[in-house]
């Protein structure tokens, strides 16, 4: 018996520099930081905040997970960003999702 296997897109985004820069002088630290230092500052995910930094194709039974430590050890072609991190987000199987501290957080992304 012969499986079809899938393919499905992934992005990914990293927080833009100069937003960063920006929010850095107002005393607040956006990038590498969890959910809950997010809501301390009074800050939520939002799109135009971020750039994309890869866009590709994964097979259906890729795990975010799996993903996640295979971009630890190998960028796949057209990788424009540093490792995956807290701060990060990803669109996997339709659905955003962002590095958190620990593990990932689904949140609102207009993509």
């Amino acid at each position: 018996m012969n499986v079809v296997r899938t393919i499905m897109q992934v992005k990914v985004y990293n927080l833009n520099d100069e937003f960063c820069e920006k929010e850095r002088r107002k005393g607040n630290c956006y990038r590498f930081a969890s959910l809950e230092e997010l809501e301390m500052y009074g800050l939520k995910v939002e799109k135009k905040h971020y750039d994309l930094i890869w866009e590709g194709e994964v097979k259906d039974d890729c795990t975010l997970n799996k993903f996640y430590e295979a971009l630890q050890w190998n960028k796949p072609a057209g990788w424009r960003g540093c490792s995956l991190s807290v701060s990060d987000v990803v669109i996997f199987k339709g659905v955003a999702y962002y590095c958190d501290s620990i593990g990932w957080s689904e949140v609102e992304w207009n993509d």
